[in-house]
Order: structure tokens, then sequence, then C-alpha cells
């Protein structure tokens, strides 16, 4: 239950992306899903094991088991504990700052491009931070949080170009 009921909250919100993927058929038991080759990537790569498996269990571990007790111990309200420490959360994120910027090319237009994206994943970082830091607080478990992270991991921040889908056309005879 105290893993479920966190990872079915998160499916909700994260509906609309799945609801594309059951288009698609891309869902696992679906005709276009690819056991074999989804599974080899998330757990035989290092790409796939640090972003489903290492970075996820490291960062709840770090930031929710660790910093959360220790700040409960101090006697820090649990409205400062759930709204500051995803903070620190998302600053370990902005990194990837540095990683844009290599990869758009080391131009200004590539530095700001990467401040932009930092922004927007310290944003999202941040409400993902509070949404941990609240299962955490709520379950006292590392794996609700952790199959969360994970879950979350895998389907990536949820495509907001809606064109990009290919239209469906349905005719009446």
């Amino acid at each position: 239950n105290i893993i479920f009921f966190p990872l079915g909250l998160t499916m909700i919100l994260f509906l609309g992306p799945l609801f594309v993927e059951y288009l698609d058929k891309t869902l696992p038991f679906q005709s276009r899903y690819n056991f074999k080759e989804n599974a080899h990537y998330a757990f035989t790569t290092l790409i796939g094991f640090r972003n489903y498996i290492f970075a996820p269990a490291t960062e709840e571990l770090v930031f929710r088991c660790c910093m959360i007790s220790l700040l409960h111990y101090a006697k820090i309200s649990y409205v400062k504990i759930i709204f500051l420490t995803p903070l620190v959360f998302a600053i370990a994120h902005i990194h990837h700052a540095w990683e844009n910027y290599i990869l758009y090319g080391r131009s200004v237009v590539a530095a700001k491009r990467a401040i932009f994206n930092s922004a927007f994943q310290f944003s999202y970082t941040t409400l993902f931070g509070w949404y941990a830091t609240f299962i955490f607080m709520r379950t006292g478990n590392f794996f609700s949080p952790f199959i969360t992270h994970s879950f979350a991991n895998m389907m990536g921040f949820p495509m907001i170009n809606f064109s990009a889908y290919p239209k469906k056309v349905r005719t009446c005879k």
C-alpha cells in the first residue's frame, strides 16, 4: 500500500503522456512495446541505470531520508521541510546547464538556451521535490518516493507540443 498508492497517484499526474503511449500502442503488453529493448536500456546501460535506478535511489536517500530526518529531529516545521528542502534538490540539478551549453555549441545562443532549460528544470524539480517530500513524510518509507522518482524519470517531462502527435482522422461511412 505504501508503495502502490504513491505510484498510482503519480500515474494520475502522467495520465496525458500515458494516454498518448496507449494511443501509440507503446505501453507494456501492447503491440508496439519492445520489452527487451526498453528493459535492456533501463537496466544494462550506464545511462539507463543512472536515470532509473542510481539517481533516484541516491537522491531520495540524500534529499528525503537523510535531510528530512535531520530537519525533523531539529524540530523544523513540516511546512518548512516540505517547501524548502526541495529547493536544495532543484539546485542539485543545475549542473545540467553546463551539459546543455556544451550540447548546444558553446555560444551565446547556447548559453541562453541552457539558462532557460535550467530555469525550467529548476521549477519542475522543485515541484517534484515538494511532491516527493510530501510522499516521504506521509509514508515514512524510502521506497515510496524512490519508485515515484524512478517512474517520473521513465516518463520524462510531459510533451507540451500537442501538434507533434499525428492527427488521426475518423470518417463515418
